[in-house]
């Protein structure tokens, strides 16, 4: 019999990642007290989206993991360190101060401090996609046997970070309408959790056009989020879209321990040995992303 621990995140959102599973028969009181840490910065903005919890057995009825409200969490930038508050309980933790800038070329260094162990993780903020143009503002979608031409995006990759990118879009009219006859492509990732002999993660990421104000859910209609790509262009097609209107598209840039939660979720379970973590010491990510700026584009069904 095959015992382990789900590691939970904030249920919200698409992406799951998955650990290697134990083989111990007996339930490790002091693994499911391991840290997850969900730590996520935004060129540009203010840090807010630092996420402690723990891990609990899969034995359990709980559905998702109490937070990590009492760790002492710094981020470190330039040798200069800054302490951060506790955010209503929640188990996220934020900078309370003016003086901290997440800016591109940043080097972050996190540590975690939590019942006398030490969680420590890096990353950079890369740059941000450069000379972002789009083909056409408008998607016209029609029974044709010549169907129009698909909207394409491209972007250049100046500087340094990482060499992968995600598309978001999301629908910002006041009065969508759903698309008929449309075969939308399936979601990423299904909103349940992946088990992997027998454990599991549940790790989010708050994508939205208004910065990081607000989480959607895994089943938003008005988001789309792309696989992460190394090219410098992307299709945006009928099958991304479920309503017509007005839509906003921008180009993230992510770094490599984003795109390895991807690769995890390739893995047949069986292969799954090393834990695809840049956290020493917990579990988890710890990494940041630079945005272009928007584009809009109208979506119109005859």
């Amino acid at each position: 019999m095959k015992t382990g621990y789900i590691l939970p995140g904030a249920a919200l959102w698409f992406l799951l990642l998955t650990w290697s599973c134990s083989n111990s028969t007996a339930v490790d009181e002091s693994a499911s007290r391991r840290l997850v840490v969900q730590a996520y910065l935004f060129s540009g903005q203010p840090v807010g989206n630092i996420q402690l919890t723990t891990t609990f057995p899969l034995s359990s009825t709980d559905s998702i993991a109490p937070p990590v409200n009492d760790a002492a969490v710094t981020l470190i930038k330039n040798e200069q360190r800054y302490a951060l508050t506790n955010t209503n309980e929640s188990g996220f933790y934020h900078y309370p101060g003016t003086d901290l800038y997440v800016d591109p070329g940043d080097i972050f260094h996190l540590e975690v401090n939590y019942r006398e162990a030490v969680i420590t993780a890096s990353t950079i903020v890369p740059a941000v996609p450069g000379n972002i143009h789009i083909s056409d503002d408008l998607l016209l979608i029609q029974e044709t046997v010549n169907p129009l031409p698909d909207i394409e995006m491209a972007w250049d990759i100046p500087g340094f970070g990482g060499d992968y990118f995600l598309v978001v879009i999301e629908n910002i009219d006041t009065n969508p309408r759903m698309l008929e006859g449309i075969n939308h492509n399936p979601p990423l990732v299904t909103p349940r959790g992946i088990f992997i002999g027998a454990s599991e993660a549940h790790l989010t990421l708050p994508f939205t056009s208004k910065g990081i104000s607000r989480l959607p859910q895994v089943d938003d209609p008005d988001l789309f989020i792309s696989y992460p790509t190394s090219a410098q262009t992307f299709s945006i097609t009928p099958a991304e879209l479920t309503h017509s209107g007005k839509h906003l598209a921008r180009v993230f840039r992510i770094n490599q321990e984003y795109a390895d939660l991807y690769i995890s979720q390739q893995q047949n379970a069986h292969d799954l040995n090393e834990t695809l973590s840049n956290v020493r010491n917990g579990l988890g990510i710890f990494t940041a992303f630079s945005s272009s700026d928007s584009l809009f584009f109208r979506v119109r069904q005859k």
